[in-house]
């Protein structure tokens, strides 16, 4: 199982924001459907990642890597056990607001309210 970082460096991707950001992410399992050309990369991490740095990761990887159509990033979380619920939802506040935004993006006028909420 190679970090996140391992494999930007092997693919000759330099981010310096990634490679801070994702040092302790690691990449599960790798599913490509030769079909569509759309690959999956699951990772794994003990914290919170937000997914503005997984976004920019799918951006890096569908630049160097042009022949896939379409690459999604999925990701799990495996040390929330430790953490109260409540310090859970501070930490990724910023990724349910994104979450939301995605879906629908009038929301974004409503950021500084919703932000006020926690």
């Amino acid at each position: 199982m190679d970090s996140v970082k391992e494999y930007l460096d092997k693919l000759e991707i330099n981010n310096s924001i990634l490679d801070r950001q994702l040092k302790e992410v690691y990449i599960q399992r790798v599913v490509y459907f030769k079909e569509d050309k759309i690959v999956y990369f699951h990772l794994t991490s003990k914290d919170i990642v937000l997914h503005d740095f997984l976004d920019m990761l799918s951006k890096e990887l569908s630049n160097k890597l042009g022949y896939f159509r379409k690459i999604k990033i999925k990701i799990k979380f495996t040390g929330l056990d430790r953490a109260k619920n409540k310090d859970i939802v501070k930490k990724y506040w910023s990724n349910i607001l994104y979450i939301l935004k995605s879906m629908c993006p009038a929301i974004a006028g409503c950021k500084n309210r919703l932000s006020t909420c926690v």
